[in-house]
Order: structure tokens, then C-alpha cells, then sequence
């Protein structure tokens, strides 16, 4: 709430010129109104930009994708998902070794979870005792995933706003696996895949923002550390109220990332007339210069 000191001298702060003493109080008032009017419209457009921006996020589980990203992991120390796994290639082994040999599967591709060798292997897998339980828990991380990002939507988009300067009007789906076969990666076309557990406060709000700024930047090498510095960062510091730490999330981007974090994210953060697209751009721009 903002509270007007009636203390301040209006005439002076707004440098009305006073031209009979008999006048000031009229002038004061004047000024009163006038300001009064300055914070509403002030308030209301803060407001109405706010209101503007706005991310939507609908939470899918896809068994097919669900299951195919688990046999196609092997990232996982989970006991029950190696069980499953192991009665899986005992029922369907030929089936298996196909998945295996494919690309990794996006659920947005519905042509290939067709594919008869897929369509025989689910049959198989859903039948499975272990599947029960892993289908229960991705549907508890599911609202887990959910929960979190509603506790957190606001303060975050404020944030991010913040950070990025960018506007937020978009829609995502994003499919949850399970948490113990680790997935996180922007799929395209306004799509997220998402499983994993939280390794800290607030883990999946400041990841999945991190896939949403996939889809407002380039795939490149700076963009990619810029969106690390902006979530994976920046935006775990002010939500958890931490120092600076290191993003541990891709070590291939650590040299670059510290990089630009020396030498230009500072003052990017000090500089409200740029977005965080036309940062990365400069910043891109001014390393591949350097490189000539």
C-alpha cells in the first residue's frame, strides 16, 4: 500500500509557482488531487501489464511416453524402475531392443507411439505389477509439480518479468514421467518434458521456467547459458533467498555461462531497457567479435 505524506511541500516538489500567499492552500489541494490521480492510473497500468502477462501450464502424463522414456533411460538407482525394466526385456525383448535403437521419443509424436513394436510393448508393460506403483507416483509427482508452481506462479512470473523484460503469454503442456528416471527438456511447439526429484527449494518452478525460456530464445550455446543465469540462478536466488551458485544443471555451458557472468550479467541486471533476447544477442554478438 503507498501512503502520501501530507508533510512534503507540494508546490515545491512540483515547482507550481505560487503568485499570492492567499493561494496556497488551493494549490495544495490542486496538487493532492493531481497526485492522487498519478498513483490510481500509475497503480491500475502496473496492474493491467500484470494482469497481461500470463503462462499457462496443463499437466499431462502420457502412459506411452511415460514408459518409453523409462526403458530408454539409464540414468535411474531406483530398484523398482530397474525391476521393471529387467521384466519388461524377459517378455518383449525384441520389442525392447527397437525401442533402443530409436531416437529419444517425443510424446508430441504420435506417428511413432503407433508403431507396432511400441503398441506390443505398452500392452506388455502396463500389465506388469511394478507399473502400478510407477504410474502412482508420477501421478503424486504430477500434483507435486502442479502444487508447487500454483504456491509459486506469481512471485515467480513478478520475477521473471524482472529478470527478463520480456511479455509472458503463453500456453504449455508439460508431460510428467517419474521422478526417479530424470527428464527435463523443451520439446518444441509450446511442449515440456518434466521428471524429476527436487533437489532443492523450489527445484521444478525454477527449471520449468528455464524450459519456458527455451521457447522465447534461441538453442544456441550463449542463449542456453543466459537462460541458466536468468533461472537456474538469478531466479533461485531471489525465490530462495540465496547467494550466487554456480548452475550445476550442464557442465559443458559451465565456461561460458561464468563468462558472461562476469563481465556483462551485472550490468544487464542494472539495465532495465533491455530484454533478455536482445542481451543474449548482444552478448553473442560481442563474443563471436572477439573471436575474429
Amino acid at each position: 500500500m503507498m501512503i502520501i505524506n501530507l508533510k512534503i511541500d507540494w508546490i515545491i516538489l512540483f515547482k507550481i509557482p505560487i503568485l499570492y500567499q492567499k493561494n496556497y492552500l488551493n494549490v495544495l489541494v490542486m496538487n493532492r488531487a493531481f497526485l492522487t490521480t498519478i498513483i490510481f492510473i500509475t497503480i491500475f497500468t502496473s496492474s493491467m501489464l500484470l494482469a497481461n502477462d500470463k503462462i499457462d501450464l496443463k499437466f499431462v502424463i502420457n502412459e506411452e511416453y511415460l514408459i518409453t522414456h523409462i526403458l530408454q533411460k539409464k540414468e535411474t538407482t531406483s530398484s523398482e524402475i530397474i525391476q521393471f525394466k529387467n521384466s519388461v526385456w524377459k517378455l518383449a525383448q525384441s520389442d525392447y531392443q527397437f525401442i533402443l535403437k530409436l531416437d529419444r521419443i517425443n510424446p508430441e509424436q504420435t506417428d511413432l507411439l503407433q508403431l507396432d513394436a511400441i503398441k506390443n510393448l505398452i500392452v506388455i508393460a502396463k500389465n506388469l505389477k511394478e507399473y502400478k506403483s510407477i504410474l502412482a507416483k508420477t501421478v503424486e509427482h504430477q500434483k507435486s509439480c502442479q502444487d508447487q508452481w500454483n504456491k509459486n506462479y506469481e512471485i515467480s512470473l513478478t520475477h521473471m518479468k524482472n529478470i527478463s523484460r520480456l511479455q509472458f503469454n503463453r500456453s504449455f503442456t508439460v508431460y510428467i514421467t517419474h521422478p526417479d528416471v530424470p527428464n527435463g527438456m523443451y520439446l518444441g511447439q509450446n511442449s515440456i518434458a518434466w521428471g524429476n526429484t527436487d533437489r532443492w527449494d523450489n527445484y521444478f518452478t525454477i527449471f520449468i521456467w528455464h524450459e519456458i525460456l527455451h521457447s522465447y530464445l534461441s538453442l544456441d550455446k550463449v542463449s542456453h547459458a543466459v537462460i541458466e543465469l536468468a533461472t537456474d540462478n538469478e531466479l533461485r536466488k531471489r525465490l530462495n533467498q540465496t547467494d550466487y551458485l554456480p548452475s550445476d544443471s550442464h557442465s559443458e555451458l559451465a565456461a561460458i555461462r561464468l563468462y558472461i557472468y562476469t563481465n556483462y550479467w551485472q550490468e544487464y541486471l542494472n539495465n532495465q531497457n533491455l530484454n533478455i533476447i536482445e542481451f543474449s544477442k548482444l552478448v553473442k554478438s560481442t563474443i563471436e567479435s572477439n573471436h575474429e
